[in-house]
């Protein structure tokens, strides 16, 4: 009986092959630049979105604190909101940050603070003076009504606001910011795409197609970050 001979076929290239492509993916999906900024832009969008619906949740339960980033007798409200979230692209990935809007209500004096957010976030001393003639005329919270020719409001928004909103977004993007991604899929959903992508190579290497990986992986690698990019932005 003959023998027959059982034949790898390019065994050593297939390896090679997968070997080049998984590496060459798992690099070019984190540390190319374009891929990173594209990976870490999705990040941040969830984040920003999280931490706005978080702020508002903080703010109803602790309106002293967050009165000053919201319209006047609008705490926690969604579209009453004075800050707004920016991510912008850089080098290293993204970048999260949040600049005060003015706000568009006055107060219940009938007042108008634009500057509101900052002014209070800041913690500035405010010094009013008249628009028209030479004194100031205004009511306190008693009732009382006060006339003066210039007025200086040392801590405008009280006690517990000045760095606060600063502090709740360090010690939000601190403690939750991964859990926040690991809650809305995002590590799975790029584990996913990898997990995709070499499903459909393996194949061809197997049939013999052993040429062209790093090429194929990088072409993947820019497929899964824009995915990402574009999914959660």
């Amino acid at each position: 009986m003959a023998v027959k001979a059982f034949n790898t076929g390019k065994f050593a290239e297939k390896v090679l092959a997968i070997t080049s492509y998984d590496g060459t993916l798992i690099s070019d999906l984190y540390l190319n630049p374009t891929n990173k900024q594209k990976i870490n832009r999705g990040a941040a969008f969830i984040i920003k979105n999280y931490f706005n619906e978080y702020m508002d949740s903080n703010s109803r339960q602790n309106s002293k604190a967050y009165h000053h980033v919201y319209e006047f007798n609008k705490v926690g409200e969604r579209n009453s909101r004075l800050f707004k979230a920016t991510v912008t692209d850089t080098v290293d990935g993204a970048v999260l940050s949040f600049n005060f809007t003015q706000a568009r209500n006055p107060n219940k004096q009938g007042y108008a603070f634009p500057n509101k957010a900052e002014v209070m976030e800041n913690g500035e001393t405010l010094i009013i003076n008249p628009k028209r003639g030479k004194y100031l005329k205004y009511r306190l919270e008693d009732g009382r009504f006060v006339t003066s020719t210039q007025s200086v409001v040392e801590n405008p928004g009280g006690d517990y606001v000045q760095g606060s909103f600063e502090a709740a977004f360090k010690n939000f993007t601190q403690t939750q910011g991964v859990q926040v991604l690991q809650r809305f899929g995002f590590f799975k959903r790029i584990e996913r795409g990898i997990i995709e992508k070499r499903r459909l190579v393996v194949p061809r290497i197997n049939s013999g197609i052993v040429t062209n990986m790093i090429a194929t992986a990088k072409k993947d690698a820019d497929l899964i970050a824009q995915g990402v990019s574009t999914y959660y932005a």
